[in-house]
This record gives structure tokens, sequence and C-alpha cells, in this order.
């Protein structure tokens, strides 16, 4: 899949949403170990920025960065996470016994797909399981944005780009609260 413009133009698209982004490495930084800019640097949630002046800094440096969302505090955001055909199979499931689950901006990729919610109130302290091969992502997490590529070469697509990040059903928070309430 191709896409019309570069990472750096993905990423003031999505500052001008008023989304905070990260810039982490590449599948082309890690093949060229000259070219790793954040190489040996773990790039923070808290390092998470709106401000085009800064996302600029990090895209000159290395323009084949790939995009990431925090999630939790840095955000205000949370995703729920499905991996693989098991983590379909439980969000099918889920579909199934409540009947709805809101259309709110998810990524695909790989074999993973990534719902995105406004957090509200609700906190998640880091990954949450919270069914076979679903997980919750929080505080300290984040999730790839389009154009981003994994090691396996496949690009992170958005499901619908038209989707806006909505909060998540009650039913949904209720079983974060349960599954956090095991956790601990």
């Amino acid at each position: 899949m191709k896409f019309e413009g570069s990472s750096f133009q993905f990423a003031l698209k999505y500052v001008a949403k008023g989304l905070p982004v990260l810039a982490c490495d590449s599948v082309e930084n890690r093949r060229n170990l000259n070219r790793r800019p954040f190489r040996n640097q773990v790039v923070l949630p808290a390092q998470a920025t709106t401000d085009p002046a800064t996302v600029a800094g990090w895209f000159l440096k290395s323009p084949l960065a790939n995009i990431a969302l925090p999630t939790g505090k840095a955000s205000g955001i949370i995703a729920v996470c499905a991996k693989g055909s098991e983590g379909m199979r439980t969000l099918e499931r889920w579909m199934d016994k409540y009947c709805w689950f809101p259309e709110s901006s998810s990524v695909e990729l790989g074999a993973t797909r990534s719902i995105v919610y406004s957090a509200g109130h609700l906190r998640v302290a880091g990954e949450l399981t919270l069914g076979p091969g679903v997980v919750a992502l929080g505080d300290g997490q984040h999730v790839l944005l389009p154009p981003s590529q994994d090691d396996n070469g496949d690009y992170c697509t958005w499901d619908d780009p038209e989707d806006a990040v909505v909060e998540p059903p009650k039913w949904l928070v209720d079983l974060i609260a349960r599954s956090s309430e095991v956790a601990a």
C-alpha cells in the first residue's frame, strides 16, 4: 500500500486534530543502522506533543520515522487491541453478547486491530488483559498510526479514517474495571 505524503505530513495532520504524537523507529531505520536516530533512546509517552515545531525536529532527524499515538494520561485515549485470530474471535463474541460496538476510530497493523477510545475518567495502568487475545492499552503504552510500518513490512491503516474517537460503551468500561480489579 502506498500513502500520499510523508510520515511528517501525516504527523502534522494528527497534531492539527489535537492528537499528541511520538516519533519512533521505523523498519527502514532498523535496516540501515547508520540512520537510526531513535536507537538506544526510549521515546516516552510523556514526550508526546501537539507542537508542530517539535514534530518537525523529529522528522528532520528521521524522515522515515513511524508515528505513535500514546495512550493513557499522555493523550486521554485508551486502545482496545485484538491480536490475531483469537483476539478477533473475542471481539466477535462481544459483538454477539452486547449487540453494540461503537464506531470509534480503529487502526489495523498486520494481525492486530486497535480500537481507539476517549478515556474520559477511565484509567488503565499499562497493558491490561481483557479476554483471549484482547488487551487494553493505557498509561505508558502507544499504538502506531498510519503510515507506520511494522517489522514484517505491513503498513498501518485506518479502518475508516472518518470515524471519530468516541467514549467506550458502558459494558466495556465495566469489563476494564473488573479486569483491573483482577490484575491488582
